[in-house]
């Protein structure tokens, strides 16, 4: 989490006389080295709605004069990104790691992956908290669905997650390691970093999708008008 940087990257926190909080946050990530340096911030684009975000809140508070987040304190309010980054962690003798940055529920949303592709990540990080599900399926469909992330761009995904299934996944979408929901463990693996490739789907995106839906539509129409047609014809028979 990040509130704003000085140049010696010492955190503070700005008034905001507009906000309904009164300052401003956001839910980001940060690339240290070793010896604790910030090398790069990555802030969340995709924010939840009520738990980061609620609609019209500001809106609200700005116009009305009713501030929602001082009568519900647990809706959250953070700024969004404005574009997805990728981070570069520096190697001694190797070329620089590409880490494409994707916080929570981004690693769901395949647009979200295709923004992330222009900047050519050779490996998709994903940090997660999903302590609000519990011991549920939730995290295994999260992971499930992360996994295409990787098979969209045919690079390596590492998924840290401090509540749910922390895991690594192939470029071809293989779960290699994971770990369990309810378990305290690291786990160590080597991934290799390979160019974010030009996949049909970084090309195509969803219009693939959007063209089967409107075949599946037209046939559907095309019967229902001849079932009718076919039933007019017997009736007049």
């Amino acid at each position: 989490m990040r509130w704003s940087y000085t140049e010696d990257e010492i955190p503070t926190i700005p008034p905001r006389s507009d906000h309904p909080r009164r300052f401003a946050a956001s839910n980001s990530a940060m690339l240290l080295d070793g010896n604790g340096q910030v090398l790069g911030v990555a802030d969340k684009i995709k924010m939840m709605i009520f738990s980061e975000g609620l609609p019209g809140g500001r809106w609200i508070f700005r116009n009305l004069g009713i501030n929602l987040y001082r009568l519900l304190p647990v809706l959250g309010d953070f700024e969004p990104g404005k574009a997805p980054t990728v981070l570069e962690l520096p190697r001694e003798n190797r070329q620089n790691a590409r880490l494409g940055i994707m916080i929570c529920y981004e690693d769901l949303f395949p647009n979200f992956g295709r923004d992330l592709h222009q900047s050519n990540p050779n490996i998709l990080i994903n940090l997660t908290n999903e302590a609000w599900f519990g011991a549920t399926s939730e995290p295994e469909h999260h992971l499930a669905l992360a996994t295409m992330r990787a098979i969209e761009q045919r690079v390596s995904l590492l998924r840290s997650t401090n509540t749910g299934i922390s895991a690594f996944v192939t470029p071809t979408g293989k779960v290699s390691l994971q770990t369990n929901i309810d378990e305290q463990i690291a786990v160590h693996q080597e991934v290799p970093l390979l160019s974010s490739s030009r996949t049909l789907f970084m090309i195509l995106g969803n219009w693939p999708s959007y063209l089967a839906i409107a075949f599946w539509l037209i046939i559907m129409i095309l019967k229902k008008t001849r079932t009718k047609r076919n039933s007019n014809e017997l009736e007049q028979a």
